[in-house]
C-alpha cells in the first residue's frame, strides 16, 4: 500500500495540469456568467441625436413718432406715421395716379374732392400731420390790395382805380370745402363829364357770399377756389346830371392761396374778378382786386373722450 499514495498525487497532478490547459472550461464559464449578467442588467438607451432649432425671429415693429401739440382724437401718445391720418381723422391721404400726361395729372389733382372719398389731402403742399385746418373751423380776416375796374360806371364817368380793405368771417366744415362772408369798401373817384349840383360821395361798397374749395385738401399750403354772389352798392353822376345809387348784383370768382404760419393763424393772396350786372345808367363793370391779407383761426373743441389737456377749451 506504500506505492499507492505517490501514485495518487501524481495522478491529481496530471489532471489538474490538462485542466488549466484546456481553456473550454475556462470559456464555458464566462460565457455563462455574461448571460446571466445579461439577463438580469437591463440595456442602457441610446440617447437620441440632439437637433438644434434656432430662436423664433419677430418681425420688426413699425417706427413710431412721439406726436406733441394738437393731434387727432385717438392718436394722443405715439402713433405710427400711417395712422396720421386715420380714417376716424378723415381718411388717408391719397394721392392721384399719374396718367403720364402732365396736363391729366394738372387736373386730376384739381377736380372737386370730398374727405369721405378723398381722405384728407392728395399729399401736395405740405400735408399737415398733428393739427388740421379743421381744428379751428372758423376764421375772421382782414386784406387789403388794389382795386382795379375794367369798365366805365357809366357813359358819362370814367372808370378809376383804388386801395381798398376787406373783412371777411368763414367756416371750413370739410378738408376741401369752405364758405366765406365778406365786406369790401374802396373809394374810388368817378369824374363825370356832366356838370351837376349833386355830389356823389365816391364810395363803392361790395357785400358776398361765397363758397371755397380747397383741391389739396388739408395742407399748409392750401390753394382755394372762390365763387359765389353778392350786391355791389355805389353812387355816381348820371348823364342827366342827377346823383344815382345803385345795387348791382354781383358775382366774385377766382382764385387764392394761404399758408399756415402758425396753427391759429395764417397768410393768405387772392385775385379776384366782381362782375357786376348794370342797370338803370350803370353799366355791367368787370370789377379786379388783387389782395394780401390774415385770418386769424378759432373754434373747434376735442371730443370728451379725447384725453389732452385741451379737451376742455376751445382751440
Amino acid at each position: 500500500m506504500s506505492w499507492l499514495q505517490p501514485t495518487c498525487y501524481v495522478a491529481c497532478v496530471v489532471v489538474a495540469a490538462v485542466a488549466m490547459a484546456t481553456p473550454a472550461g475556462a470559456q464555458s464559464m464566462i460565457l455563462r456568467t455574461s448571460a446571466e449578467s445579461t439577463a438580469t442588467t437591463p440595456p442602457t438607451p441610446t440617447p437620441a441625436p440632439e437637433t438644434y432649432s434656432p430662436a423664433p425671429t419677430m418681425s420688426a415693429a413699425p417706427m413710431l413718432e412721439p406726436v406733441s401739440g394738437d393731434y387727432p382724437p385717438g392718436a394722443a401718445g405715439d402713433v405710427a406715421p400711417s395712422d396720421w391720418c386715420a380714417d376716424e381723422w378723415g381718411g388717408p391721404m391719397v394721392e392721384p395716379a399719374s396718367s403720364g400726361s402732365r396736363w391729366s395729372d394738372w387736373r386730376e389733382r384739381m377736380r372737386f374732392r370730398h374727405s369721405m372719398m378723398d381722405g384728407r389731402a392728395i399729399g401736395k403742399g405740405q400735408p399737415l400731420r398733428t393739427t388740421s385746418w379743421l381744428n379751428r373751423p372758423y376764421e375772421f380776416g382782414i386784406d387789403t390790395g388794389a382795386f382795379l375796374m375794367a369798365n366805365d360806371v357809366s357813359s358819362n364817368n370814367t372808370s378809376n382805380n383804388d386801395l381798398m380793405v376787406a373783412a371777411h368771417l368763414g367756416w371750413d366744415w370739410d378738408h376741401y370745402w369752405g364758405a366765406q362772408a365778406r365786406m369790401t369798401w374802396t373809394t374810388p373817384e368817378f369824374a363825370s363829364s356832366v356838370d351837376s349840383n349833386d355830389q356823389n360821395t365816391n364810395t363803392l361798397m361790395m357785400y358776398d357770399v361765397s363758397l371755397m374749395y380747397y383741391p389739396w385738401g388739408d395742407s399748409r399750403v392750401r390753394p382755394y377756389y372762390r365763387l359765389g354772389m353778392g350786391l355791389t352798392d355805389l353812387d355816381f353822376i348820371n348823364p342827366s346830371g342827377v346823383r344815382e345809387d345803385n345795387t348791382l348784383f354781383t358775382i366774385p370768382m377766382g382764385l387764392g392761396i394761404k399758408y399756415q404760419t402758425e396753427r391759429w393763424m395764417a397768410i393768405r393772396a387772392e385775385a379776384m374778378d366782381n362782375i357786376a350786372w348794370g342797370q338803370n345808367s350803370a353799366s355791367s363793370m368787370h370789377n379786379f382786386t388783387l389782395t394780401i391779407g390774415f385770418e386769424w383761426r378759432y373754434g373747434g373743441r376735442p371730443s370728451s373722450g379725447w384725453s389732452s389737456p385741451a379737451a376742455q377749451r376751445t382751440w
